[in-house]
């Protein structure tokens, strides 16, 4: 198990695990009335126990996210990359292009990209979106990702953040006429391995590759 992870159980989940585990052994006990102490040794274990697995349960639904809106240009897409990239740490960014951010609403995305400085990492397969050099002036590593490089409909978007790593892999919709956004926002021990590996094999200088 993690060993930070009490630390990332939210504290109305510990709470409601408490009260689950009071809850419980009350009606044990009251099954196995009148209560005696042999009763109490049976139903308090037993109902930490029932309790402990539904704390797991809820930290394992922390590690993975489903998100979806109704396309790049609705508010809460924008809205979800600002505080998405408002977060502390380094931010590492594989995708096709910024052109989704060439607009009024991507300037406070692009704000809260470049002000982590070298610590954000973008590889791009195409480098003529306007934003690549405003976040270039801000010291950002932003970099032309090797052709031979992954698939090009995927996109990937990593935080190794002060408070616990999380991943975005998203992979483009190519239904014609479906604008729908999909993706998933994962932080499983596994999939964070990997991409720590991947990101080690990539330079990470604050040099720009033109």
């Amino acid at each position: 198990m993690n060993r930070n992870y009490l630390e990332q159980v939210p504290l109305w989940t510990t709470l409601d695990g408490v009260v689950t585990t009071i809850g419980i052994a009350g009606a044990i006990i009251a099954i196995l009335a009148p209560p005696t102490p042999s009763a109490l040794w049976i139903a308090i274990p037993l109902a930490v126990v029932l309790a402990a697995i539904k704390i797991r349960l809820a930290y394992l639904n922390r590690e993975q996210k489903y998100h979806r809106f109704k396309s790049e240009k609705e508010h809460r897409f924008f809205n979800f990359f600002q505080d998405w990239y408002s977060r502390s740490g380094n931010h590492y960014v594989f995708c096709t292009d910024l052109d989704w951010l060439d607009n009024p609403s991507g300037a406070a995305v692009i704000a809260a990209l470049s002000s982590h400085g070298d610590k954000t990492h973008v590889y791009l397969r195409d480098l003529t979106a306007s934003c690549v050099e405003k976040l270039r002036q801000d010291n950002c590593d932003v970099r032309e990702m090797p052709s031979n490089f992954a698939d090009p409909s995927v996109k990937l978007s990593i935080n190794f953040g002060d408070k616990g790593d999380r991943v975005i892999l998203r992979e483009k919709n190519s239904t014609p006429g479906d604008d729908t956004v999909h993706f998933l926002e994962t932080a499983q021990p596994q999939i964070i391995a990997i991409v720590k590996a991947l990101t080690a094999s990539f330079p990470q200088e604050s040099a720009h590759q033109k």
